[in-house]
């Protein structure tokens, strides 16, 4: 993003204001990153990401009107942590009629858009509920359930896996 990427240098000089001199070549290159940050453009590219973040956070108004207690998300795990990402989304369904959705298994940028968009909406509601940390304290019980019964879930985890749920 080049907004961190300008952040970042705009921290770094006023770091440098305690009065110790730069180093020229740093302060040429950090001065023409800067100018470069000042006219940052959106590429035409990124036209896309814009109407993927719009229709995620129009698909959350409809489901919210439809009473659909929905999260959308993109996850990327090994095998062991997939099996514990599915016990959270049955705790989150059994407990609290919420579905959590894997969207995608890695960051696509139109899935990260729409993800983005669709929990600026969707999220607010369900955090009132679940509370503010509650990935960290949904994980860490899924955990715990799978070690205890995860020879009972097994079969079900196989066939939604390979047949979906």
């Amino acid at each position: 993003r080049p907004q961190t990427v300008c952040s970042a240098f705009r921290a770094a000089i006023g770091s440098c204001q305690n009065n110790q001199p730069m180093k020229p070549l740093v302060a040429i290159l950090s001065a023409v990153l800067l100018a470069s940050c000042a006219s940052v453009q959106v590429p035409e590219r990124y036209a896309q990401e814009q109407t993927d973040y719009i229709r995620g956070t129009e698909e959350a108004k409809s489901h919210q009107r439809d009473g659909v207690r929905r999260i959308a998300a993109i996850e990327c795990y090994e095998e062991d942590d997939w099996r514990t990402l599915w016990v959270m989304k049955r705790l989150l369904k059994q407990r609290y009629s919420i579905d959590y959705d894997v969207i995608a298994p890695s960051p696509i940028p139109a899935y990260v858009a729409y993800v983005e968009g669709y929990n600026s909406i969707a999220l607010p509601p369900l955090e009132q509920i679940l509370g503010d940390d509650w990935y960290r304290r949904m994980w860490s019980d899924a955990e715990t359930y799978k070690k205890a019964n995860w020879k009972d879930l097994k079969d079900d985890y196989e066939r939604e896996r390979h047949f979906g749920s």
